[in-house]
């Protein structure tokens, strides 16, 4: 102790003691003293610096105020300074018996303690000692010192004033710190239950909410008498006897809000209920039982049942339900069970509390629910009652931090439930209730905030519902719904190309007739394209650029391909400035001139050719007698008859063929009889001045089959009109270059001839048989000769076709040049190649040299991150270029699938089809009460939900669908990437 030393007042220690408590008196003194008697204080403390303690106690005797303790005690000090223990003493019990509660009672105890010490008075030192130490641990000072730190904690957790957003910040780390420290303190059970308390507040405050969930599981294992039958499931023991503590209710409440905040922080396995087949989250048995003894009062309530209102509030949100605020959210999907009971929470707290604000949430939220659970027309109900405000009551006032009340909040999620509804009777096909719907929202809430979302819906309506006519051959009310958005938006980007549309329907309409006349042309069908015609023409008119290129585009297509009219056609291609347009252009203008031999002839039957013309006003025909056998002899085929040296052989025959009824640009497929004379081949040549077409016309009435092996070969030949086998035909086996690759046969009287090789074949063989003119051939095939040339050809590809970014892309390629009217391998050269992203920026560029093969490698590294979609590969040089593409995409492996299984192939009109749908994960299990979406072949969206098993079914009844020759039938799972 400091005043172990003191007697007499000697000691420098002792003195220095002094003088340090004297000033620590004067500091709180000084701090809290009426204003006319501090000067007597000042005046005391300079003497008793001075050791002039005699006049200091004159000094202190003159005070008479509200600190007459603290000048009993400093004159006791000054007489005790001044040798005058006893006196001392006296004045020091006096102020002890007469201000029991004065801060200054324990400094007295201890000065006592040191004048016992001085007179030897060791036991009454004592006694006063354990007085002291008795004073300091005792609870009453324990609950002072707590109090002092939840005073801090609180002023740390202090929001900024609302006139100053950006002062002073909470401090939770700190409060945290300080409710720590005293949860570890001794403390009365109803002070440190506060303490608890408002650590949980604390940390939810704070946002931390896996330390809530600990904090507020410390708080109920101590103080909620009903913890572990309701949190840990376990069965009531003696303890549930036990009075709650008074912030049960607030802790619950707070840990429900932090597990829904942070994904079930306080979720156990283990704790589950029928739930549709899902598990039941602790979340939801926590509030049902604090609900149910909040009803009971063995859990005390707070602020006039505001607990309970608030744990009805939570419920709709532990089943999943997603508020329009904040992050309170499960993440997970929502099944019809669940949906169901979610919305039956919410239902049950606007029953209770009609006219609370946050009714507002759960009615925003209902609808959206039961849309996610596929409850269709449980979602149109309930945005029906939601406009016609039943079930809630909202008062005008008070107003919210946007300056509105809860009255005016509530039209204004009326508006949005008449919007969000028209969007709901739009996705499943009533497109007609949809406008009307938006029409009235535009007529109720002229100032609404979808009221320009809401114009646009309306004609997106009036266009599906046309399209949905269209499909359905109602060609009269498909033009009135869309006649209506063009008439009423005349400067709508999108209305020109809807009159296009709509002229389209006449056309449609035209050929619809025409396909129920069999093919014939009725005059109504050629008023409809007459009609289609003027439509074209106005839009011209009417709408320049683009538009207008592709009206008169349509003119020339219904021109050329409905009506024969070719050269309006051509007058209105010239007039179209689209690429299209040009393609036709070059078409219909360009000369075409081909020739096939379907086949050949036996002697009994007219040779003939088909002719595919075009601009072509005059042909010469010439027809030559070719030795085919000699022919083959040389180039051990029969293909490419071009080289024949036709130039230097006088024809047999010469004569002319027009078309019949020529008319410039028009296609003619004739089948034209050419004159032979008994068998043989016959090269027929047609020239139209410097374009000609070469084939080769087979007569004959022998055929053959052989069969080939690598040792052997064997041929039958037959007359094909006696049907009897050829004695004596010449046979000949090519199958390679050399000469132990030919085989020459004869064949005998059952006609067949069998040979074997002189060395093993190197490729497929080519078989040629002649007798008395007749010739037969295998292996090859009789092709036509078209007017155009080879081309130079190249095929550019990569090792796979879709690529991550980042990822090394290979590219290979091979190219053909053309040399003497036939492919050939390029002799060298480089060309360049380049890779053009999905927006057209260019990512690489080399140059490559080709292999003796015409072939070529190159590889190009992707950025990442980079575009997703198509990259174009070009591989150019000079006037060449070819083509390759390949895709970059994020591969995403889907979890789930759905599958469809109609009950039956085909049916007959007005017959019904069980459609059955089957969704399950990759694993093998199957899809629980989840929603599914099946869409008719009209475009209808049939929202189902599965069962057990993951399955779910609808009939369809196929009488609307008379003349469709086949159902298509779709099915997705929202939410999850599962199409069928």
């Amino acid at each position: 102790m400091a005043f172990r030393k003191v007697s007499g007042g000697s000691g420098r220690f002792a003195c220095a003691l002094a003088l340090a408590a004297l000033g620590s008196f004067h500091f709180h003194a000084a701090a809290g003293e009426e204003q006319d008697k501090a000067a007597v204080f000042d005046r005391a403390y300079v003497l008793m610096a001075s050791r002039r303690y005699a006049d200091a106690v004159k000094t202190l005797q003159a005070y008479n105020g509200a600190r007459n303790d603290l000048a009993a005690y400093l004159q006791a000090y000054s007489l005790y300074k001044s040798g005058a223990a006893a006196a001392a003493e006296q004045l020091l019990v006096k102020l002890e018996r007469q201000w029991p509660t004065s801060r200054y009672g324990a400094k007295s105890r201890m000065l006592r303690a040191a004048i016992c010490l001085d007179r030897k008075d060791f036991a009454g030192a004592e006694a006063l000692f354990r007085a002291q130490a008795e004073h300091l641990l005792s609870l009453e000072r324990r609950r002072t010192i707590a109090n002092m730190y939840l005073r801090i904690a609180d002023f740390a957790m202090r929001l900024p004033a609302a006139a100053d957003p950006a002062g002073t910040q909470p401090d939770y780390d700190k409060a945290l710190r300080l409710f720590n420290f005293l949860t570890a303190m001794d403390l009365p059970q109803d002070l440190r239950e506060y303490v608890y308390y408002r650590r949980v507040m604390a940390a939810s405050a704070a946002q931390r909410f896996h330390e809530v969930a600990n904090y507020a599981q410390a708080y109920m294992s101590l103080f909620d008498p009903f913890y572990r039958s309701d949190v840990l499931g376990e069965m009531p023991g003696q303890a549930e006897r036990a009075q709650a503590g008074p912030n049960v209710a607030r802790v619950r409440l707070a840990a429900v809000e932090a597990s829904l905040r942070s994904s079930n922080a306080l979720s156990r396995p283990g704790v589950r209920e029928d739930f549709g087949g899902l598990p039941q989250p602790s979340t939801v048995v926590l509030l049902d039982n604090l609900i149910a003894r909040l009803r009971t009062g063995a859990i005390a309530d707070f602020q006039n049942g505001e607990g309970l209102k608030q744990a009805l509030f939570l419920k709709p949100f532990a089943y999943g339900l997603k508020p329009t605020a904040g992050s309170m959210e499960t993440g997970d999907g929502f099944g019809i069970a669940r949906a169901r009971r979610a919305v039956a929470a919410a239902t049950e707290f606007m029953r209770a509390y009609p006219s609370d604000a946050k009714c507002l949430d759960l009615l925003r939220q209902v609808p959206r629910v039961l849309l996610a659970a596929g409850l269709t027309d449980d979602a149109i109900e309930a945005y029906r009652a939601l406009v016609a405000g039943e079930g809630v009551d909202m008062a005008d006032e008070p107003a919210d931090a946007d300056g509105l009340t809860p009255r005016e909040r509530l039209l204004q999620l009326q508006a949005e439930a008449v919007f969000s509804s028209g969007r709901v009777f739009f996705d499943i096909g009533r497109f007609r209730d949809a406008a009307e719907i938006w029409r009235r929202y535009l007529t109720a809430y002229p100032n609404g905030a979808q009221w320009v979302d809401a114009q646009r819906s309306v004609y997106a309506a009036l266009k599906a519902l046309g399209a949905k006519a269209l499909s359905e051959q109602r060609f009269d009310e498909c033009r009135t719904e869309w006649g209506r958005v063009v008439a009423e938006r005349p400067i709508d980007g999108e209305t020109p190309w809807l009159a296009v549309a709509i002229a389209h329907t006449y056309a449609r309409e035209a050929d619809v007739l025409i396909e129920k006349a069999g093919g014939a042309q009725t005059p109504q069908a050629t008023a409809l394209y007459n009609k289609a015609l003027d439509e074209f023409s106005k839009i011209a008119q009417r709408y320049p650029g683009h538009v207008k290129s592709y009206a008169h585009f349509y003119r020339a297509e219904i021109y050329r391909r409905k009506l024969n009219q070719l050269e309006n056609a051509v007058r209105e291609y010239r007039l179209a400035n689209v690429p299209e347009a040009r393609a036709a252009l070059d078409e219909l203008t360009s000369v075409e001139l081909e020739v096939t031999s379907p086949r050949a002839f036996r002697s009994n039957e007219a040779a003939f050719v088909r002719l595919r013309l075009r601009n072509v006003p005059k042909l010469t025909v010439r027809t030559y007698n070719v030795n085919l056998a000699d022919f083959f002899h040389k180039y051990h085929t029969t293909l490419n008859v071009r080289r024949l040296d036709l130039d230097l052989v006088s024809p047999d025959r010469v004569w002319e063929y027009a078309p019949p009824d020529y008319a410039e640009y028009r296609d003619y497929d004739v089948e034209l009889p050419v004159e032979v004379d008994g068998p043989g081949a016959f090269a027929v040549r047609f020239e139209a001045e410097e374009y000609e077409a070469t084939t080769l016309v087979l007569k004959s009435d022998i055929e053959l089959v052989a069969a080939c092996s690598s040792d052997e070969a064997l041929v039958l030949v037959k007359d094909a009109l006696k049907e009897a086998p050829v004695q004596g035909a010449d046979v000949i086996f090519y199958a390679g270059d050399k000469k132990e690759h030919t085989l020459k046969l004869v064949t005998g009287k059952d006609g067949t001839a069998k040979g074997r090789w002189t060395e093993r074949p190197t490729g497929e063989p080519y078989i040629f048989a002649s007798f008395k003119n007749n010739v037969a051939v295998s292996g090859a095939v009789l092709s036509s000769i078209a007017a155009t040339g080879l081309r130079p050809k190249g095929y550019i590809y990569t090792s796979r076709p879709v690529y991550l970014p980042g990822e090394t892309v290979h590219v290979r390629g091979v190219i053909r040049a053309v040399k003497d009217g036939n492919y050939a391998i390029p002799e060298g050269g480089h060309y360049t190649i380049a890779v053009v992203s999905s927006d057209g920026k260019r990512i690489a560029e080399k140059t490559v040299e080709l292999g003796r093969f015409g072939s070529f490698n190159a590889e190009f590294p992707l950025p990442e991150p980079c575009g997703l979609g198509r990259y174009s590969i070009t591989v150019s040089r000079d006037s060449e270029t070819y083509s390759g593409a390949f895709t970059v995409d994020l591969v995403q492996p889907s979890k789930v699938y759905v599958e469809i299984s109609p009950s039956v192939p085909a049916a007959l009109a007005g017959d019904t089809v069980d459609v059955k749908l089957k969704a399950a994960y990759y694993t093998g299990l199957p899809l629980v009460s989840r929603a599914v979406s099946l869409y008719l072949p009209d475009g209808r969206r049939m929202s189902l939900a599965t069962d057990d098993k993951g399955e779910a079914s609808y009939t369809v009844d196929t009488t609307p669908y008379y003349g469709v020759k086949e159902m298509a039938f779709r099915a997705d799972v929202p939410g999850e990437d599962a199409f069928a």
